[in-house]
C-alpha cells in the first residue's frame, strides 16, 4: 500500500474540518508492552487531574466536533464524536480498556488531545481513500456488528475506492478494517475541527509516529495534513 493517497473534499473543508492522514508500514502490533503500560498509566493519572464531567461541556475542542454533526444534521446525542466517548469512558473507569499497542497508543493520544484518532488495516482498503460527504451508496459494517448499516446522503465519511465506508464521520470505524494483532500496516486518521489548529493536529500526528515507532517500530509516511 505504498502507493496509497488520501484526498479531503472541498465540501468537507468548507465544513471545518482539518485532518492529517499517514501510513505506517512495518510495524509490529502485540497484545501489551510494559514500558508503555507506565507511560500510559502516567498519562491516565495526567488526565485524571486534567478532565472532569464538565469537560465535555466546556471543552472547545469536543465543542468543535459537537457544532460539525449539527452542520450536518445529527444528534450529538446519538453520534458523539470518538474522542468524547473515550472520555466518558475514562471519566467512569479511571482508564481506557486495552485492546493492542497499536490502538493503546492511539487512544492514548486522543485522550490526551481529545482529537478523533483512528487507524485501519490496509489489507482490506481498496485504492485510495476520501473524506467526502456521503450520497446514500456507500457500504458500511460497523465495527462489532454482524449486518450492514444504513447511512444517508449528506454525512461525511472515510470511504475507499471500492465505496467502502472506513469511518462514520469520526464516530465509528468499520469492523472490515479494524486493527488486528497481526497487522502490519496500518493508515492513520488525525481528526480535528473548525476549533483545532492544522499545527495542532500536524503535532499530534507527529506525535502518534514517535510513539508508535518507539513501541511498534515501523516506516511512516504522511498522506495528508490539512
Amino acid at each position: 500500500m505504498s502507493d496509497l493517497q488520501f484526498t479531503l473534499a472541498s465540501e468537507v473543508a468548507d465544513l471545518g474540518v482539518v485532518c492529517a492522514c499517514l501510513l505506517i508500514e512495518g510495524l509490529e502490533n502485540r497484545s501489551s508492552s510494559p514500558a508503555f503500560d507506565r507511560f500510559r498509566q502516567s498519562r491516565f493519572e495526567r488526565a485524571a487531574e486534567r478532565y472532569t464531567a464538565e469537560t465535555a461541556i466546556t471543552n472547545s475542542t469536543l465543542k468543535g466536533f459537537r457544532d460539525l454533526h449539527d452542520k450536518v444534521g445529527r444528534s450529538n446525542r446519538k453520534f458523539p464524536n470518538s474522542s468524547e466517548r473515550l472520555l466518558e469512558v475514562f471519566l467512569r473507569r479511571g482508564a481506557i480498556p486495552s485492546i493492542s499497542l497499536v490502538v493503546d497508543i492511539y487512544n492514548c493520544l486522543s485522550l490526551d488531545t481529545l482529537l478523533s484518532l483512528g487507524a485501519h488495516d490496509t489489507r482490506e482498503i481498496e485504492g485510495d481513500i476520501t473524506l467526502r460527504m456521503t450520497d446514500g451508496n456507500e457500504r458500511f459494517k460497523p465495527l462489532g456488528k454482524e449486518g450492514l448499516e444504513s447511512v444517508p446522503a449528506g454525512e461525511y465519511a472515510y470511504i475507499d475506492s471500492g465505496n467502502e465506508m472506513l469511518c462514520r464521520m469520526e464516530v465509528r470505524q468499520a469492523e472490515k478494517t479494524k486493527v488486528r494483532l497481526d497487522s502490519t500496516s496500518c493508515v492513520y486518521m488525525v481528526q480535528g475541527n473548525a476549533n483545532t489548529s492544522v499545527d495542532f493536529v500536524r503535532q499530534t500526528a507527529d506525535r502518534l509516529v514517535e510513539m508508535t515507532k518507539e513501541y511498534c517500530g515501523g516506516k511512516e509516511r504522511m498522506l495528508w495534513v490539512g
